[in-house]
């Protein structure tokens, strides 16, 4: 009797041992053995996000780099680990953790100066042509204000036209050529919004304000998908934040120019705005000159940046910004001309976890071109310009250092400013007004980057642009003869 309850619970236990593996089975083989670390590296002194910082973690002996916005994502073993944190001018943070679950870990790296006995200087040849993006020049402000100065102000267009294939067709031109292209075929955007005029009178400077700018990306090779309009080259300029802990204000006084910077906190830690503004005092230099034509002669510039930034979470910004230039020049009684810039911006960026994310940017900008001859019976004055509308959208993808990928859409809305041509003539003073014509540019796009082997890398991209006018405006129909 007690060797058939004996057996009757053995075959119990296995029957029961049976079931919880049928129905727990399944769950626990799908359980994971890794989890996803992921954060975000800023300056502590500031607040502002570091770009290419890099995490790595010692007993792996492997790493990753932060992105624009100074976020990390990777996915490793559940264990303890022994990370440090370091970037180019700061202190190296080292953190000993345990990752058992999902972890998001922010941390903040405080600049330090470093006594050097020497300097070893190694050249990165391969590091564009080991990349997809190739043609592609990034560089941060801190690197061009290394650079000589351009009578006592650092430049954007100067810098560019130290690069190989960056050019100028000569001494006050403006914009710049990039093998062999026109000056109208670059895409010069500021912060995400184009720009028609990238510089002020003659050339002589360019139409940004380094003070208020963080960085600046040149694609003059291979143009990612999200840009399109243009066939020559691509200008992204990025402006800063603002300081999110401490009021700044900062002048400078050069030759020809001054300017002055203003930022601090609104919210401390979460809202920051940051406001600059820069013109010329120019005509000193043309009264020393001994030339009547020229002494009579005046051109004067200014421009305005604002920018407020808050950051709901980490991972969560929205910015409003706002951009202003204005030029006028006048060579003695025979011409002149003036053209006034004016671009609201805003922008939305969010993370959907550690590897995705979406992001949203609008723009309105009015463009006015003047042009006259003040005196004599050929006197005129020319006035026309550009409206547009600007709104697009798009998610990012990017699950680890392997692979990217990024797909959005965009609508732009042009609207051409009347010409009004006001002239002397023997009767007197005649206007002449002729409308302008309205259109609409709507995109989509997909980018991959795919790193197949260490050594074999792709860029896949499609753009699918549409360009439509639309009325009402009048069309003349002519007969032949």
């Amino acid at each position: 009797m007690v060797d058939k309850r004996i057996r009757f619970k053995a075959i119990f236990d296995k029957r029961i041992l049976y079931l919880f593996f049928i129905l727990c089975g399944p769950y626990l083989l799908s359980q994971k053995t890794t989890a996803i670390l992921s954060g975000r590296v800023t300056d502590s002194a500031t607040g502002n996000s570091l770009m290419s910082a890099t995490v790595y973690i010692e007993e792996l002996q492997k790493g990753v780099v932060t992105d624009n916005n100074g976020e990390f994502a990777m996915e490793l073993p559940r264990n303890t680990y022994n990370i440090a944190i370091s970037f180019s001018g700061y202190r190296v943070e080292k953190r000993r953790i345990t990752i058992l679950e999902n972890l998001v870990l922010d941390i903040s790296l405080t600049e330090s100066a470093v006594d050097l006995d020497e300097v070893v200087v190694t050249g990165a040849s391969d590091k564009n042509v080991g990349s997809p993006n190739i043609g592609l020049k990034s560089m941060k402000v801190e690197e061009i204000k290394a650079l000589p100065t351009f009578l006592g102000q650092t430049d954007v267009i100067k810098t560019l036209l130290l690069l190989p294939g960056v050019s100028t067709v000569g001494e006050g031109a403006s914009g710049f050529n990039v093998r062999g292209g026109k000056v109208g075929q670059n895409l010069v955007l500021y912060n995400g919004a184009p720009l028609f005029n990238s510089s002020h009178i003659l050339g002589l400077f360019s139409s940004f304000n380094t003070d208020a700018l963080e960085s600046f990306d040149l694609y003059k090779g291979h143009i990612p998908a999200s840009f399109g309009g243009r066939l020559s080259s691509v200008l992204d300029i990025n402006v800063k934040d603002g300081d999110y802990n401490t009021h700044k204000l900062k002048a400078s006084l050069g030759l020809l120019t001054g300017s002055v910077l203003v930022e601090g906190p609104i919210s401390k830690g979460n809202t920051s705005f940051l406001v600059s503004s820069r013109a010329t005092y120019s005509d000193w230099v043309l009264g020393l000159v001994k030339n009547r034509d020229v002494k009579a002669s005046s051109f004067s510039f200014y421009d305005i940046n604002a920018l407020i930034s808050h950051k709901f979470t980490d991972t969560n910004q929205l910015t409003l910004g706002y951009y202003r230039s204005n030029d006028k020049f006048q060579f003695s009684n025979d011409f002149g001309f003036n053209w006034l810039t004016d671009l609201f911006n805003a922008g939305w960026m969010t993370s959907i976890g550690p590897k995705a994310g979406i992001d949203f940017s609008a723009a309105y900008s009015s463009y006015k071109s003047t042009s006259f001859d003040p005196d004599g019976t050929d006197a005129f004055l020319l006035e026309t310009g550009i409206d547009y509308f600007l709104a697009n959208g798009g998610f990012f993808y990017k699950p680890d250092q392997n692979y990217s990928f990024r797909a959005g859409a965009e609508w732009i809305t042009y609207s051409g400013r009347p010409e009004r041509l006001e002239s002397n003539q023997d009767q007197g003073t005649t206007v002449e007004i002729v409308e302008k014509e309205q259109a609409r540019e709507i995109a989509i796009y997909l980018e991959n980057e795919i790193a197949l082997l260490p050594w074999l890398s792709t860029a896949l991209g499609l753009r699918y642009t549409l360009f439509q006018n639309f009325g009402p405006y009048e069309v003349f129909d002519y007969q032949e003869n």
